[in-house]
C-alpha cells in the first residue's frame, strides 16, 4: 500500500467534499434541492482536487504525512490568528480586511516551514 496515494485520496475526498457543498450551496435554486446539486458537485470537484493535489505534492520530496502536517497546523495557527486579529481590529474595515490577510499569510508561512522546512523531521525524530 502507497501511504501517500492513501493521504492524497483522503485529502482530496474531505477539500472536494467541502468544494463540493460550496458549489452546490450556490447552484440549488432552493434548500430543498441542495443534495443533488451537491453530489453533482463533487462528481466534478473531486477529480480536479485529486489532480491538483498530485501536480503539487511531488512524489520524490513529499514524504508521507507532510502535507496532513501542513494542513493541521495552517488549521491551527490560522484559527489562533485569526481569533488573534479579531481582538486587534475589526473585519467590517480595510484594515481589519488586510490583517487578516497577514493572518493568513502568516499561518501560511509557518505551516510551510514545521511540514517541509526541517520540522516534519525534528518531530518525527522527537517521536521516536
Amino acid at each position: 500500500m502507497n501511504w501517500r496515494r492513501v493521504e492524497r485520496g483522503a485529502w482530496s475526498l474531505l477539500l472536494g467534499g467541502f468544494l463540493a457543498f460550496l458549489v452546490g450551496g450556490l447552484l440549488a435554486p432552493n434548500p430543498n434541492s441542495f443534495l443533488p446539486y451537491a453530489i453533482g458537485s463533487l462528481v466534478l470537484t473531486l477529480p480536479v482536487v485529486y489532480w491538483l493535489l498530485g501536480r503539487s505534492w511531488d512524489d520524490d520530496q513529499t514524504n508521507p504525512g507532510q502535507p496532513t502536517l501542513f494542513f493541521v497546523v495552517i488549521m491551527l495557527v490560522g484559527t489562533a490568528a485569526f481569533q488573534a486579529t479579531d481582538l486587534l481590529v475589526s473585519r467590517d474595515t480595510t484594515v481589519g480586511t488586510l490583517v487578516g490577510a497577514a493572518a493568513f499569510g502568516f499561518a501560511y508561512l509557518v505551516a510551510r516551514g514545521v511540514a517541509y522546512h526541517g520540522g516534519y523531521e525534528r518531530l518525527r525524530d522527537a517521536l521516536g
